[in-house]
């Protein structure tokens, strides 16, 4: 059974019999980061795949464990949030860049996997509040310490601060990271300096926000 993401159907559940056999000519289709344009039929509710044309199958990421994992976690993330049925053509898109990237351009996966994040929850409705506090409503100066709220969804001020514990400590080079990536691009993130990206803060932050914790990813240095 393959998991499918489709620009205009959304997650699909397709059968893809005999493509474990090694001359199986469904056996590049079935392969895991594999895009082309899959032929589909339906038999009693349920599709079958007949034949595929792979476009890419982005294998330099096979090669290096790293890239691997963090490949893996976008596929992953973009299967939580893709919905039977429904047009995605934004996430699916967002994914072909990200592994685009991932695969041919020498990008730091922690910062490619933060901006990813941020990029989804986007999608997803989720955008984190970064200019003011998400409880008071202040605007947040970069002259004093700022703190990030998963739970709440955003930045907090020093003020605010003691009311919510479970806030995480953001770094100047961290806020003006996610600032400056707020333009829609996923380029615009991979300008900026990796050292700055907040991996682990946005991975907690689409932790909560999905309601899953992706514990069977093991992130290097994570």
């Amino acid at each position: 059974m393959l998991t499918l993401l489709t620009p205009s159907g959304g997650r699909v559940t397709a059968m893809c019999r005999g493509c474990r056999r090694p001359k199986s000519p469904l056996l590049p289709a079935s392969e895991l980061f594999a895009t082309g344009e899959y032929l589909l039929v339906l038999k009693q509710d349920r599709a079958i795949l007949t034949s595929c044309q792979v476009h890419d199958s982005f294998y330099p990421i096979r090669l290096d464990y790293d890239k691997l994992v963090y490949g893996s976690f976008f596929c992953a993330l973009a299967e939580i949030i893709a919905q039977p049925g429904e047009p995605c053509a934004a996430l699916f898109h967002l994914l072909l860049e990200a592994l685009s990237h991932l695969a041919y351009h020498e990008t730091a996966p922690e910062a490619l996997a933060a901006a990813f994040i941020l990029h989804c929850a986007r999608l997803m409705g989720y955008m984190p509040q970064l200019r003011h506090c998400v409880i008071c409503g202040e605007t947040v100066s970069a002259s004093e310490p700022v703190y990030f709220c998963c739970e709440n969804g955003g930045v907090v001020c020093t003020r605010c601060y003691p009311h919510t514990p479970d806030a995480a400590a953001l770094t100047t080079g961290q806020l003006s990271w996610l600032i400056a990536g707020q333009s829609g691009e996923l380029t615009s993130y991979l300008r900026l300096p990796h050292s700055d990206a907040p991996f682990a803060l946005m991975l907690g932050y689409i932790r909560v926000k999905t309601e899953k914790t992706f514990h069977q990813f093991a992130f290097p240095g994570n």
